[in-house]
């Protein structure tokens, strides 16, 4: 899948306009969109990934601890390599601190990355994955609302049972030791702070249930 201009990618590997929406569909019915949209540094976009270098307006995130037991913690962030993939069934943010060094991993596990209209869009499918910043220790989170998910039939067993392999072979590759090379294998380029355009913008809209909230693609 190449660029969609205007919205979705204005030039690859350059500072670059695109948005990009995400749906978490909750177990009470509930919807919540969220809409990311503004400039990023395009560092690949090609039929494997696109992975962009962008601003984090929201100033905090939760990362895996690097040290005692493991477990979330809400520290500052002011950047995020963006990485969304083409064929798998996750979408990853790369975390940096305000100082520029990495925060921390969390993985999403998504449906596929799609576009429509020149707007990207994924599907949250509830399982979580955090791996600290040395790329050695990880946290698995929300399990349990996966087998809810396919308890109320908001996915079938099969594609929770893809996903929780998929979980099972990035976790492999922190074992290993082999978390770092696998992603610079994909995009190898250093995170500069300084060169990350400050335009990027996130909005999350709730919505009731039965309201569809304007959501552009399938679910």
């Amino acid at each position: 899948m190449g660029c969609e201009p205007p919205r979705a990618c204005v030039t690859v590997r350059g500072v670059a306009v695109f948005e990009y929406h995400y749906l978490r569909k909750l177990a009470d019915g509930r919807r919540m969109i969220t809409v990311q949209g503004g400039e990023g540094l395009v560092r690949r976009d090609d039929s494997l990934a696109f992975v962009a270098d962008i601003a984090w307006a929201r100033r905090l995130a939760d990362v895996l601890t690097s040290a005692g037991r493991p477990e979330r913690l809400t520290t500052p962030v002011a950047g995020a390599r963006l990485w969304l993939w083409r064929e798998r069934p996750w979408r990853m943010f790369e975390f940096f601190a305000p100082g520029g060094e990495r925060a921390g991993y969390r993985i999403d596990f998504t449906s596929q990355l799609a576009m429509t209209g020149g707007v990207f869009h994924q599907v949250d499918l509830y399982l979580d994955l955090f791996v600290d910043p040395a790329g050695e220790r990880h946290l698995v989170e929300d399990d349990e609302e996966l087998d809810e998910a396919v308890t109320l039939g908001l996915m079938d067993a099969r594609e929770a049972t893809t996903l929780r392999e998929e979980c099972r072979a990035l976790v492999a590759n922190v074992v290993a030791g082999r978390w770092r090379a696998e992603l610079d294998a994909v995009c190898a380029a250093p995170f500069e702070l300084a060169a990350v355009p400050v335009t990027f913008a996130f909005l999350d809209r709730r919505h009731p249930p039965g309201e569809q909230g304007g959501w552009i693609g399938p679910e």
